[in-house]
């Protein structure tokens, strides 16, 4: 068990940092709805030059990184005019909104003081970043003294325990490092993996995770054979998704328009996007089921188990599968305005 007064002191800088990081994503959010409303408003998301402008005063952020991407796109579409690849008018590119509209204010320009304002609202996130960059580094090396002690680093109760407690990011995700360092070196792991699993499956369902018995582990939710109380999990928050763009709910075969698997690994990407865990996984859905693949059992545990939590928060689930597949339409049309095809 790991002393109480380190438990005490982390509860405490757990519950600083998860305070930074909601207002450091409140302002990313605020700036993100104004600045698109801004651009649709203005008729500017397929102007390089107005758009370029805008990208010059924004933080970097996940909106600074996607305006980016919109920015080689609609270079990469003028490349491809002049050498008269075709002379048929080519779609606005498209990110996460509706890039390809016209406008309503007829021809592009800029508005000042919308300019000064998100030079405001930048601003503010920047502060808000750095006062929660200065919080996770409280964390970080709290953490890191307590594990520099004696013994602390080969206990894999105390480490476990450790990450039970952390909030994600990237002082956990080194943890579980080490605790899947020690997981592969140890002896006689096998049953234990075996008791883990099945512990996660009990725990975690409909989620499971299966052991490949290659060093492989893979979370799966298999969504077409779900029962009772887990029949349909999850599609509500599809279902809003599709009523919200004037889709129906079902085809003309009774089978759902959303909730494939492929919009399941949309969703699974987009909450764990800023975690470097997800670079370590793989994912092979198919039509009517999830998959991903991992070497450590910890992440997909990790992974699986919050990925559920937000599941079986009805809105919170409801707003993430709205961004991943907004945003995973957006980049399909700017492939395909820019000749890359679909999504992979």
């Amino acid at each position: 068990m790991m002393e109480k007064s380190v438990l005490e002191k982390i509860d405490v800088l757990r519950c600083a940092y998860k305070e930074k990081e909601q207002a450091y994503e409140a302002e990313h959010e605020k700036l993100q709805a104004y600045v698109e409303e801004y651009l649709d408003e203005n008729n500017i998301w397929g102007n390089k030059e107005l758009l370029g402008d805008v990208v010059q005063i924004l933080p970097d952020s996940r909106l600074r990184s996607r305006l980016v991407d919109c920015l080689y796109a609609l270079h990469d579409r003028e490349a491809e005019q002049r050498a008269g690849q075709g002379n048929e008018q080519a779609a606005v590119p498209a990110g996460c909104r509706d890039m390809g509209r016209s406008g309503v204010c007829g021809m592009p320009q800029h508005d000042p003081e919308a300019l000064t304002m998100i030079k405001c609202m930048a601003e503010r996130y920047r502060e808000k970043e750095q006062e929660f960059r200065e919080e996770q580094k409280k964390l970080q090396e709290y953490v890191n003294g307590y594990l520099s002690q004696d013994g602390i680093r080969n206990d894999l109760a105390k480490l476990n325990e450790l990450a039970n407690v952390l909030p994600g990011g990237i002082v956990r995700f080194r943890l579980l490092e080490i605790i899947c360092f020690l997981e592969e070196k140890s002896e006689g792991t096998k049953m234990d993996i075996k008791q883990r699993i099945n512990r996660f499956n009990t725990e975690n369902r409909p989620f499971y995770i299966v052991d490949h018995e290659n060093s492989r582990y893979s979370l799966c939710l298999a969504f077409s054979f779900l029962e009772g109380e887990y029949k349909g999990f999850g599609q509500d928050a599809f279902n809003r998704y599709a009523l919200g763009n004037n889709e129906p709910v079902t085809d003309k075969t009774g089978l759902f328009t959303h909730g494939s698997g492929y919009e399941w690994q949309e969703v699974f990407v987009k909450a764990f996007e800023d975690n470097p865990g997800i670079g370590r996984i793989q994912c092979d859905c198919e039509a009517g089921a999830f998959f991903c693949y991992a070497e450590s059992l910890s992440l997909l545990e990790d992974f699986g188990a919050r990925l559920r939590a937000i599941c079986m928060d009805r809105e919170k689930f409801a707003g993430l599968v709205s961004t991943a597949l907004k945003e995973a339409a957006g980049r399909q049309c700017m492939q395909e305005s820019t000749g890359m095809g679909g999504i992979q």
